[in-house]
């Protein structure tokens, strides 16, 4: 539950938060159990998962005013009716392409929380197509598996490659659970260095230049 509670963490007070692809509904019960008027809408595009997610929330939260909805991304929401946006355990060209279909809904969105299964560099050098910026960056390690967590702000920022690469708030900060993040990220380039034939030299060229980065900031 470690990144459930990181994720809450990051959701400001009195917030309107659409929780996509919330599985089981672990994080509006958090939400709620918190008391600080905070209003979720719990989605899933499986009406299996919204109804584990009901039976959590009756049982965990009886009086909770969560919504439960069934559907795809945005699609749920009319556009003023949330102003920030969760989306954990999905993939992040999933994530990525529903704030993209749904961009028309983040007009009144003043925050954006993602927590990719993988691919957060992808997400990072994505964000000026729906007018976001990294505000805030975090990792959690549960179950022997590294979560980063992103918080987005409305507005556009220039990042360098390195920033893409390790994240432009995260770089600047340090933990143990930070520091083996990035170390397991290395040691999986390495092992696809190693094991990538000669013929792709300008593959193995470009993961080179990560390794030489992330030991130079390890």
């Amino acid at each position: 539950m470690e990144r459930i509670k990181k994720i809450s963490s990051l959701v400001d007070d009195n917030s309107k938060v659409i929780d996509i692809g919330c599985d089981h509904g672990y994080l509006g019960i958090e939400l709620i159990r918190q008391n600080r008027n905070i209003s979720v809408i719990s989605s899933d595009i499986s009406c299996n998962a919204l109804s584990f997610a009901r039976k959590n929330i009756n049982r965990e939260v009886p009086e909770a005013k969560i919504c439960l909805r069934v559907g795809n991304g945005l699609d749920v929401i009319d556009k003023n009716e949330i102003n920030t946006i969760v989306i954990a355990g999905l993939g992040a060209h999933t994530q990525i392409e529903i704030l993209i279909n749904g961009k028309e809904k983040l007009e009144y969105v003043d925050s954006i929380i993602l927590s990719p299964n993988s691919s957060e560099f992808y997400i990072r050098s994505n964000l000026e197509k729906i007018g976001f910026y990294i505000y805030d960056e975090d990792v959690v390690l549960e179950n022997g598996k590294f979560y980063p967590i992103l918080k987005l702000k409305r507005g556009i920022k220039k990042y360098t490659y390195q920033e893409l690469l390790l994240g432009p708030i995260l770089i600047n900060k340090s933990s143990k659970v930070i520091y083996q993040y990035y170390k397991n990220i290395l040691d999986k380039k390495l092992r696809i260095y190693d094991n990538l034939p000669d013929i792709y030299n300008d593959k193995k060229e470009s993961i080179l230049s990560d390794i030489n980065i992330l030991k130079k900031h390890l």
